[in-house]
């Protein structure tokens, strides 16, 4: 439930939105909030707005951070709202100004995968988005409790590769306009790192996730990642080499955080796409959305086709490359994908061990992040608790940890 402050902010902007539009009359209906565990740094608040005049409705949903005090102090909270609404107010506006001269006013390629914006404040302890209800049009979230189909999988990755494209496009042909927001866009993983004690945090989810190699007798393969363990700060905000950082990513590239359009009710195959939560978008290599989303998403079945879902990424990203007038092969060919793989991926590895297990949580045993703040509780010991499903975790971490240990360990 939104508190009354939040509502009274709701109110408050979307008189502001309204006025914008010259209307004058409309009444506000709040339709539900989210869930535990859906939203960690914010309030979600679902609504629509119905005009009198001609009874045009319109479907929203508020974001707000939350205003605990303890939690902004050990948690990311007003630098993640900046950095989302530096991303929708700047960075993706000037993206949609480049594509629209690099295609001369033709739209090959567009942005039409991230949610139209209605109202952002960036005031502190007001910091708000109100963008549209994607859900309002049909759009919906795979059940974060299953391992992605590969159908699923492949859409997803030919949109992110089209989104990498924009962005490294831009890099190449627009390098002054493409560094005056990239040089802003760094060092907010480390700001979440430090306020958490993330080194903690991730060294502990690795090693219970290890564990499971051992106890099915894979210790050779275990002990292979001593050496992940001993890098786990540098892998998640260290510098990489001005070289590798190609793109803006998305940051946080998990599949709570990408919702899926279809035809209709009854299909199984996506049609549309919108990625949301641009709070953790920095100046980096694409192999971080990349092994974030693969490996938080995939399990054995589609981990044993993983040329397939890379090639089918790069496909993707040097056709639309090519329609923006650039060539993949003067700036990311498939080997030297693969060498950043290589490099880079251990990112999503070691995120994968926290958030394939935060996927698998029944709603009663989401932690109250707010909660754990206000009292002193322990972020480590909160997230690597057994969980219900115990099973299912274990048996997706041997599947993450055995591709990425033998392939590239």
């Amino acid at each position: 439930m939104s508190s009354a402050t939040t509502l009274a902010d709701l109110k408050c902007f979307v008189a502001e939105i309204m006025k914008e539009r010259a209307i004058t009359k409309y009444e506000i209906h709040i339709e539900g909030h989210s869930g535990r565990g859906e939203n960690y740094l914010g309030e979600v608040t679902f609504f629509s707005v119905t005009t009198s005049n001609n009874g045009r409705r319109y479907d929203m949903v508020m974001k707000t951070a939350k205003r605990s005090e303890e939690l902004r102090k050990t948690m990311a909270v007003e630098s993640a709202y900046r950095r989302e609404s530096l991303m929708y107010s700047k960075v993706i506006p000037e993206i949609e100004r480049f594509l629209e001269d690099a295609n001369c006013g033709v739209k090959v390629v567009k942005i039409d995968f991230v949610p139209k914006i209605f109202w952002i404040c960036d005031e502190e302890n007001r910091e708000t988005l109100i963008m549209e209800n994607l859900k309002a049009r049909g759009f919906r979230h795979w059940n974060r409790r299953r391992p992605m189909d590969m159908n699923h999988a492949l859409f997803i990755l030919k949109h992110l590769g089209e989104y990498h494209a924009t962005t490294m496009a831009m890099k190449v042909l627009k390098p002054k306009t493409f560094d005056k927001f990239a040089r802003t866009m760094n060092g907010i993983w480390q700001e979440f790192m430090e306020k958490i004690d993330g080194n903690t945090l991730f060294v502990s989810n690795l090693r219970n996730a290890v564990r499971c190699l051992e106890e099915k007798g894979n210790k050779e393969l275990a002990d292979k990642f001593k050496a992940v363990e001993d890098k786990v700060g540098d892998i998640i905000y260290g510098e990489i080499p001005v070289e590798d950082r190609l793109v803006i990513t998305h940051g946080d590239c998990w599949i709570n955080n990408i919702l899926l359009g279809y035809e209709d009710e009854n299909s199984s195959t996506p049609s549309k796409i919108c990625f949301v939560d641009f709070q953790l978008s920095s100046y980096d290599t694409p192999i971080k959305d990349l092994s974030y989303f693969i490996y938080t998403a995939c399990d054995k079945t589609l981990l044993d086709d993983f040329d397939l879902l890379l090639r089918n990424y790069h496909t993707s990203l040097s056709e639309n490359l090519e329609a923006l007038g650039c060539n993949v092969d003067d700036i990311l060919p498939y080997p030297q994908l693969m060498e950043h793989w290589k490099r880079y991926a251990n990112f999503g590895l070691i995120l994968s061990t926290m958030v394939v297990k935060v996927e698998l949580l029944d709603s009663d045993e989401a932690p109250d992040i707010t909660e754990i703040s206000e009292t002193g509780a322990d972020f480590a010991e909160t997230f690597n608790r057994k969980i219900k499903n115990e099973e299912g975790y274990e048996r997706r971490m041997l599947d993450v940890l055995t591709h990425f240990g033998r392939k590239f360990l």
